[in-house]
Formats: C-alpha cells, structure tokens, sequence
C-alpha cells in the first residue's frame, strides 16, 4: 500500500511541477478554438489576443513580486491578480460549456441513439470530464454526510483555482530558498544602543588641545591619504555561505521549473521551430490533432487520480463503519457478559 501511495504521490507531483504549463495549454486550447472555430465571430479572435497578452503579463509580474517583494506590501497588486484570474477562469468556463454545447448539437444533429454514448468519443469524453470532475465530489461528500461545501463553496473554490496554479505556484518556487517558515528574523534579538557617561553623567568626548597633538594628528591624517587605498578584504561568514547556497539552490529549481514548462508548451503548441509539418494545411491539422492527444491524456489521467482519490476515501469510510460495528459488538458482548457474571 505505501508503494501504491507513494506512485500516486510521483504522479501527483508531476501535474504539480507543470501545472503553470497546464494551465496556460488549457486557456490556449479552448480560446483559441472559440477564435478558430467561428463560434464567437471577431469578439472571440479579439477576447483571445487580449486575454492571452493580459495572462503573459500578469504571470511576469507573478514571477517579479515573488523574486522580491513582501505579499504584505504589494497587496493591491496581488489581489488584483487574483480578480484577473478569477476572470479568466470564468471565461474558461464558459468557453468550456459553450464549445462542449455546440459539439453536442453538430453529434446529434442526424439523431441520437443510446449507443452513441459508447462509440463516439464527444459523449465518452463529456461522460469521462463530468463524472472525474463533479459527480465524485458530490458522491464523496454525500458518503461522509458532509455535502455543504459542495452547495456553498465549490463555485469560489473553481474560479480561485487558478490563483492557486499561479500565484501561490510561483511564490512557493521563487523561495525555494526561504525554509524558516515565517519566522525570518524573529528569532534573534535587537541589538540595543550603548553609550559612555562620565561619572557627572555628561559624554565624554576627547578633543586635542596641545599644538603638538593637532600636528601629530595633522600629520598621520596626510600620510593617510599619500598611502594607495586598499580595500578591505571580505571573507564571508557561515551564515553568508549558507544563505548563497540556498539562493543558488531557489535559482537552479525556478529555471528547470521555467524551462521544462516552457517546452511542455512549446511542443503541444508546436512554437518555438519545433513545428514537424512545412505543409501549413498539414500543420494546422497537426496542431488540431497535438493538442487533441494533449487534452485526452490530461483528462484520463486526472479521471485516473480523482477515481483513486475516491476508493481510497471509500475504502476509509468502510474501514471505519467496520470498526464502529466490531467496537459495538464488543462492548454488547461485555456487557452481556457483565450480566450473566452479576446473576
């Protein structure tokens, strides 16, 4: 069971390491199909140029306040970003209906037998993507007598989703190097102020009076500047050496993180000269049929993790009715027990 666990974990960890790409293929995938499809007209093509540019910007300034700046002082730009993606999951959204609606109605357009459930890949994909994404939850939550969340929260908790891929991804990689879990700087003391009185209570300070000592001084303060400047040199500290390694460590992890999901993008959208197909009938087709594969590993697999989550928590909720019952079992036993020894 722990190498089960642990299997489920290295996949899970996968989708959490380009989940940024992910999500970014998504929103490409379905805004550029209500653009290349026609099914919006010119505000499809136009929503999709300002959105997508509006989305590269936001995530740059994700990176630039995460590599720097405190959340406490860029809060009006943090929730701003958090409006933006609320937007953007919401026209996700209807993207996602809109398509899926008018794919149904070009199927069933010549007549709908039951049998077209099982053959044709629109309705055994829609079948696959609702059951995966709402109906386990709902399932779930029903199981364990807590559905409430599920009627009062679900709707925040989809269009936040994207804040958390972002926002939260982003700051979590780009401190990588930050392992003092909020206490940075707490832990020491200040270092409190101190001064020198005479016994009057006045400061004292040593002023020459003598000629003597104002040419003494005179003189050491020109041999000083005749003598060539050296500067000091720094050997840096433990803590110094410590903390280049850890920001070392946070630079390495952020570039991988970058890089491999920039050429996850790169090859689905086939940008970047990886395009494989010169014909460019050929290559549209190829784009279409890329991100096709693209979108169906992503839903099996995420169908695949939300149906392991849903026997394991299953399997949790008999475990324990199991218990419950040989716990009440045994405690009529005793006191059946307990019975007969008193007559």
């Amino acid at each position: 069971m722990f190498h089960i666990e642990f299997l489920y974990q290295g996949i899970n960890m996968i989708f959490t390491w380009f989940n940024l790409g992910n999500f970014f293929l998504v929103f490409d995938i379905l805004t550029s199909s209500l653009k290349a499809k026609n099914l919006l007209g010119t505000a499809g093509e136009i929503l999709f140029i300002v959105f997508e540019w509006a989305y590269l910007a936001t995530l740059i300034t994700c990176f630039v306040l995460a590599l720097g700046n405190r959340p406490q002082g860029s809060n009006k730009l943090y929730l701003t970003m958090v409006y933006f993606w609320v937007l953007i999951m919401a026209y996700l959204i209807f993207a996602s209906v809109f398509i899926t609606v008018r794919s149904v109605q070009e199927e069933v357009a010549d007549g709908f037998k039951i049998t077209d459930l099982f053959t044709k890949t629109i309705f055994s994909t829609l079948i696959v993507s609702m059951l995966s994404t709402y109906v386990l939850w709902f399932v779930a939550s029903f199981l364990f007598f807590d559905p409430w969340h599920m009627f009062t929260s679900f709707i925040q908790y989809l269009l936040m989703t994207p804040s958390y891929i972002n926002i939260l991804n982003v700051y979590a990689f780009c401190n990588t190097h930050d392992i003092t879990w909020g206490t940075k700087g707490d832990t020491k003391p200040e270092k409190l102020g101190s001064v020198n009185l005479t016994a009057g209570g006045k400061a004292k300070i040593d002023l020459p009076t003598e000629d003597a000592d104002l040419n003494t001084q005179y003189e050491k303060e020109l041999r000083m500047f005749a003598t060539k400047y050296e500067a000091p040199k720094k050997v840096p500290s433990a803590e110094d050496k410590q903390e280049d390694y850890y920001k070392g460590f946070r630079s390495v992890v952020v570039l991988a993180w970058m890089f491999s999901n920039l050429a996850l993008c790169a090859v689905v959208l086939e940008t970047g000269g990886l395009q494989v197909v010169i014909n460019p009938n050929e290559q549209e087709a190829s784009k279409d049929s890329r991100a096709r594969i693209y979108l169906s590993v992503v839903l099996w697999t995420v169908a695949g993790l939300s149906l392991f989550r849903f026997i394991g928590a299953t399997w949790f909720l008999v475990v324990r009715m199991v218990s419950l019952i040989l716990r009440w079992v045994s405690l009529s036993s005793l006191l059946t027990f307990s019975q007969f020894r008193g007559v």
